[in-house]
């Protein structure tokens, strides 16, 4: 047979809406879609919340001259803390915010799948309202292509709205991680002032790496192939289970006839 080629992001919502039908069989399928609501809210805000961190931390560490601490005054007291770790930290909760970014994304795409296939119903945003209504203004932005369609001007309106919507976001992503890569790339090949400071700024490196490796590892295709000893196994167990066959027989059902 042919090898055919899909990414692994599909792979993965393949695999979700397996599970989804089975899980249909005990679970109400409206307990699923609210559950599925309720995931992808936790998880923006999880998203929201790492952003507004990093946003807060790098303009704290940007404010300081000093290249070796960093000083809060508070009335309570004086708090001094190494430069390099605020850097790590920022480095690491952006990364994690970004990973929520993707998670998110995908729970939008899987609730999307289950109300099409599960529900019959092709507008999951409009459906889960009731559940999270966040997103309520953006229903307006929806191409309608039932008995109503949209025109290519309302298309491109929605995807200027949409753009200018999440490019606040992007450029602030991008200006936490030029920072980050600068301070740490400056470090490592400057001098090591701070016990495993080479060691953190490795991490930081990595784990800013991270989130990216994670989408192109989803969007690249691989390729696949029948797996037809599997696909055998299969066929014959229903056989032997209807016709309740006292012995198995499984390397005769694995080995194809010659």
């Amino acid at each position: 047979m042919k090898e055919i080629r899909a990414s692994p992001y599909r792979l993965g919502a393949h695999e979700f809406l397996r599970a989804m039908r089975s899980m249909t069989k005990f679970v109400e399928p409206e307990k699923i879609f609210a559950d599925l609501s309720e995931a992808r809210r936790r998880s923006a805000n999880a998203c929201g919340k790492g952003l507004l961190y990093s946003i807060l931390l790098l303009m704290i560490i940007s404010s300081t001259d000093s290249n070796l601490l960093i000083r809060i005054k508070t009335p309570i007291s004086d708090i001094s803390i190494m430069k390099i770790y605020a850097v790590f930290a920022l480095s690491v909760i952006s990364s994690f915010s970004i990973i929520e970014l993707v998670n998110c994304f995908t729970l939008n795409e899987y609730q999307r799948i289950f109300s099409d296939k599960i529900l019959n119903f092709d507008n999951a945003s409009a459906r889960a309202t009731i559940y999270d209504p966040s997103s309520a203004w953006s229903h307006g932005l929806s191409i309608q292509f039932r008995f109503l369609s949209t025109n290519t001007y309302h298309a491109i309106k929605s995807i200027i709205v949409i753009s200018i919507l999440f490019l606040p976001v992007i450029i602030s992503y991008i200006i936490i991680y030029y920072y980050c890569f600068s301070f740490m790339s400056e470090y490592i090949l400057g001098h090591s002032y701070v016990a495993f400071g080479d060691a953190l700024s490795i991490i930081s490196i990595i784990s800013m790496i991270a989130p990216f490796s994670i989408v192109l590892f989803l969007a690249i295709p691989i390729n696949l192939k029948r797996n037809n000893s599997f696909i055998r196994w299969i066929f014959l167990l229903r056989i032997y289970r209807r016709a309740e066959v006292r012995r198995m027989v499984p390397n005769r059902w694995l080995t194809p006839k010659t």
